[in-house]
């Protein structure tokens, strides 16, 4: 009895362990992704920053792309949690609701720049490495904000409120993604004001009527 539970805990230590590794290898490539190019991150400058070896490194990850696709799924999860629960204030109106998610998704976007990024360089889309039940919930994420926007259809002036909310959150987010993930921004127009300019012209689209 004491021997198998002796067992039980040297496994357990194991895992534990193995966890640590694993965690801190996902840790070392996002922190070394902040400050150089995924081209120039290798697997031993990966483990190295994870004060681990290479042969744990092939453990756990059969290389840099895989590891990639770890952190684009858990960063993913994050984001789905952070913009939820949506806000119901009654002080949230349609302007602090365009408000909210305008600032939500920018803060987001922000927080996985680098390893957006670092897909584009190794060649594929992040939608690619997330199962069907990610791609189903981001989905469902993107439904909840559109019908919570949709709730202050009474603030709304737009011939056809249902379709304003989708395209112009479409049309206003996704801009504004595209220039904070890859830097495409003016001289002249600091990133704070491209995001009040985002949060501007969504409020405009709603809010007025348009001939």
């Amino acid at each position: 009895m004491a021997k198998r539970a002796v067992a039980r805990r040297s496994r357990q230590l194991k895992q534990d362990r193995s966890r640590v590794t694993r965690q801190g290898l996902i840790t070392a490539m996002q922190t070394l992704l902040e400050g150089r190019e995924y081209p120039e991150v290798t697997v031993e400058q990966i483990a190295a920053a994870a004060h681990s070896t290479m042969a744990n490194f092939y453990k756990h990850f059969r290389g840099k792309r895989e590891l990639l696709a770890v952190i684009v799924a858990q960063l993913q999860s994050a984001a789905e949690q952070g913009f939820l629960p949506l806000p119901r204030s009654k002080e949230f109106a349609l302007a602090k609701r365009v408000e909210w998610l305008v600032a939500a998704v920018s803060a987001a976007t922000l927080r996985r720049r680098h390893i957006v990024r670092a897909c584009v360089a190794a060649r594929y889309r992040a939608d690619l490495v997330l199962s069907a039940s990610q791609t189903e919930q981001i989905r469902a994420t993107m439904l909840q904000m559109i019908d919570w926007l949709f709730e202050c259809r009474d603030e709304m002036d737009h011939p056809n409120p249902r379709v304003g909310v989708r395209a112009g959150t479409y049309l206003t987010l996704q801009g504004l993604q595209n220039a904070l993930l890859f830097e495409e921004l003016p001289d002249d127009i600091p990133q704070h004001a491209l995001i009040a300019e985002a949060e501007r012209l969504l409020l405009r689209y709603l809010a007025t009527p348009m001939r």
